[in-house]
């Protein structure tokens, strides 16, 4: 996986042209559950790369926007507990690849994300996150991207919660 990241940190205008195929592979329910997790960590890579110069044209918000529907998509599905595009199981793996997209969206500015959507999905996410030690990681990926889009964190655990 590094070795495929390697394009996507550096400062090769080409990431962009990927990207598109990405998108849309990452989030196909034909594609293996560890391949569309490796693909949103490429994603997540592209839009934290603040070195990587803008494609021409439309691209990136074309891009932005269509993550934000799907992310959004999805993280409203795992609030429901309906499982999403990865199916039915809450995937830590999957779930922390997903808000390091919404941070890596938030972070290079890009144009065309619509933010009370995703703020909307966040919120909504942020009700059945679980507070078990088992997904601390998913804690901290959701704090990590609501100190950015002013959400309440999400504190505590299951067992303090329990004898407090």
């Amino acid at each position: 996986m590094a070795f495929f990241q390697i394009p996507f940190m550096s400062n090769w205008a080409g990431s962009w042209a990927l990207a598109e195929y990405l998108v849309e592979r990452s989030f196909d329910t034909k594609t293996r559950h560890f391949r569309r997790t490796q693909g949103l960590s490429l994603i997540a890579s592209l839009f934290h790369n603040l070195n990587l110069p803008d494609p021409s044209g439309d691209l990136k918000s074309r891009i932005a926007a269509s993550l934000t529907d799907r992310v959004s998509a999805d993280l409203r599905a795992y609030a429901s507990s309906e499982g999403g595009s990865a199916g039915g199981d809450l995937k830590p793996r999957y779930i922390c690849e997903l808000l390091s997209v919404v941070h890596g969206l938030k972070i290079s500015k890009v144009e065309g994300v619509d933010w009370e959507a995703m703020r909307e999905a966040l919120a909504a996410f942020k009700e059945n996150v679980p507070k078990s030690r088992n997904f601390q990681e998913i804690k901290k990926a959701f704090n990590k991207v609501g100190v950015l889009l002013n959400l309440q964190v999400v504190k505590g655990s299951e067992k303090r919660e329990r004898y407090i």
